[in-house]
């Protein structure tokens, strides 16, 4: 009896959903004040590309809008083929939480949190779903980054920048001209 107990034990807790909700609860920074100001700075268009990625340099505008105290949804037209939703939570606990979902491959990820801040940086979230993705993102003023790390190693870097005037194509940044079907479809099928 006790040693099904210890399996049952070990199996619930290696279980994701129950992994997940108690890495954040013991691994999640509590942010006061500033995980409130990063949800007020986001709101709005954001205009820039991301200089670096698998493809190469692509164009990536954002918009973010509020979605209730708490939370705040961005989304991108990055290729014309995809969107990417970007919903950044913060929780009763003063957590901010990051949940993230592309279209292009259905690439997911889930309750990644902020587990370290850094001046020069921002905020570094990780301890989600994947376990591989962490991320460093920063607002300062007018200017949104975002590196995207895979395993540790640099996987996507994002620079955006609100708008002086409106965005040129608010709804889409096409790459069609750079990307033929059969680099696309061979990227689609890689997944984090």
């Amino acid at each position: 009896m006790i040693m099904l107990r210890f399996i049952l034990t070990v199996v619930l807790m290696a279980w994701p959903p129950f992994a997940l909700a108690q890495q954040s609860e013991t691994n999640c920074l509590q942010l006061q004040s500033e995980g409130s100001r990063f949800l007020k700075s986001l709101p709005g268009s954001w205009e820039g590309s991301a200089p670096f990625t698998p493809l190469g340099k692509l164009p990536y505008n954002i918009e973010f809008n509020k979605s209730g105290d708490d939370k705040v949804i961005g989304k991108s037209f990055t290729n014309g083929q995809a969107v990417h939703t970007w919903t950044f939570s913060l929780t009763g606990r003063n957590a901010l939480t990051l949940d993230f979902h592309s279209t292009f491959g259905d690439s997911r990820a889930q309750n990644i949190c902020v587990t370290k801040v850094d001046a020069e940086k921002g905020f570094y979230f990780s301890m989600g779903e994947p376990s591989r993705l962490s991320l460093w993102i920063k607002v300062a003023g007018s200017t949104w980054k975002s590196k995207i790390l895979l395993s540790g190693k640099s996987h996507v870097t994002i620079e955006a920048d609100r708008p002086v005037g409106p965005i040129a194509n608010p709804g889409q940044t096409s790459i069609d001209a750079v990307l033929n079907p059969t680099e696309t479809n061979a990227f689609v099928r890689r997944r984090w």
